[in-house]
């Protein structure tokens, strides 16, 4: 069960991850950061074919080429028929198309050629090893570098011409995979280079529940404040004054922990994370009005298939920022005791919650499982100031009133 959408994957986190250079990479990005690796390998083969790609990058030359023209290739590839040879040997606008036509194709492939053969392909995990071998192979079926260079020689003519028009023929059904595998080689290198863009780090994935983030952060925020948290319990409850920055705090715990699952690096110096097979983000209270749910009730319903999923035996990490703020105040104190005693005994996962009813307390800070983390804020001259740094304990500050008298709103109400 993946329940993502509050983490914006395609509005913030893509934009992190895409260098692609063409439409059908971007929407093979998409999928590649929509759909979560089934098993801690397969984690770790993507983590293997980034790192391969970022030992070599800054070696090479720049991979580039523009839309347009990747499109109008695709275009041509598909549109190569059989041509009559006398036709183009004697009807010069037939062979004026074909060649401008095949002279825009391979001066497009010979580029990605150019760049595969650069790469010590060698040291990528096997399976992708053979992927690259067989993007190599079908451009060298087709003679890519021999035409480029005809064609840059001014030596594409008639018989060649005829020649590459058969082999493109002849290899259509080879070229269909390789833009297959093209598109799939490009997400891997766009990641890659926004890696080393970005300076983000490979976590180590772990089967235990442990998790250690050193100096993570939100990498969305200009000025984000770096963290470090480190816990082997089942459950975290977070408390903290208010625009104390608990949601932003959860946003970096909840990308770090996606990201690493994803097999991608995360913004922290190192990080250890437990590899999840369910992952759960609940930060955005916003009513599911398409399928007609209430705040409370969608939160409801993610609890439910998240319990469902631990009850399965299932790794999970979850968070739930104000965890039943929807119901009223009773309600929710009731609600949140309980289903903080209950997370205690899932072994197998790991939940955050926040909430700002500070009634709950007394009702479970004997428990051991649980850890108790707040967002420092500290009073000065009657002003509350935030250094959004994590402290351990409860938060015993309440800011409300404070915000509420500085702004004037008491001497409007007289």
């Amino acid at each position: 069960m993946m329940n993502v959408d509050n983490l914006n994957i395609e509005k913030d986190i893509l934009p992190l991850f895409d260098s692609t250079l063409n439409y059908n990479s971007r929407l093979a990005l998409i999928d590649f950061l929509k759909n979560k690796p089934k098993n801690i390998e397969e984690v770790t083969y993507r983590q293997e074919i980034i790192k391969s790609f970022i030992n070599q990058l800054p070696d090479k030359k720049v991979y580039n080429y523009s839309k347009t023209e990747y499109n109008e290739v695709y275009q041509k590839l598909k549109d190569i028929e059989p041509k009559n040879h006398l036709k183009i040997k004697f009807h010069a606008a037939t062979k004026l198309n074909l060649q401008s036509n095949l002279m825009q194709i391979y001066i497009f492939l010979n580029k990605i050629y150019t760049f595969l053969k650069s790469l010590d392909i060698e040291i990528f995990p096997s399976e992708f090893h053979l992927l690259l071998e067989s993007m190599i192979k079908t451009l060298r079926d087709i003679k890519t570098e021999e035409t480029y260079l005809s064609i840059r020689n001014n030596k594409f003519k008639n018989k060649q011409i005829i020649e590459v028009n058969e082999l493109i023929l002849n290899n259509k059904k080879n070229l269909n995979y390789f833009y297959d595998a093209l598109h799939l080689f490009e997400v891997y290198l766009s990641i890659s280079q926004k890696a080393i863009k970005n300076q983000f780090t490979f976590p180590k994935i772990s089967l235990n529940n442990e998790i250690e983030l050193v100096n993570f952060y939100f990498p969305l925020l200009k000025n984000p404040v770096k963290n470090n948290f480190k816990t082997s319990k089942k459950v975290i409850v977070l408390t903290g004054a208010n625009m104390s920055g608990k949601s932003t705090f959860f946003r970096a715990i909840a990308f770090c922990n996606y990201m690493g699952n994803l097999g991608l690096p995360v913004p922290c110096d190192t990080a250890t994370i437990p590899f999840y097979q369910t992952i759960s983000i609940n930060i955005d209270h916003k009513d599911n009005v398409l399928k007609g749910y209430s705040h409370f009730m969608n939160e409801i319903i993610n609890l439910k298939n998240y319990l469902i999923n631990g009850k399965n035996g299932k790794n999970g990490f979850a968070v739930f920022d104000e965890l039943f703020s929807g119901t009223n105040s009773v309600d929710a104190i009731n609600l949140l005791t309980k289903t903080i005693n209950g997370l205690k005994h899932f072994q197998n996962s790991l939940t955050f919650i926040s909430t700002h009813y500070y009634e709950i307390q007394e009702k479970i800070e004997h428990l051991t499982e649980v850890d108790f983390l707040h967002l420092e804020c500290i009073i000065e001259n009657n002003t509350p100031k935030y250094t959004y740094k994590i402290k351990q304990g409860w938060s015993d500050i309440k800011v409300g009133q404070l915000i509420f008298e500085n702004e004037g709103l008491d001497d409007l109400l007289k």
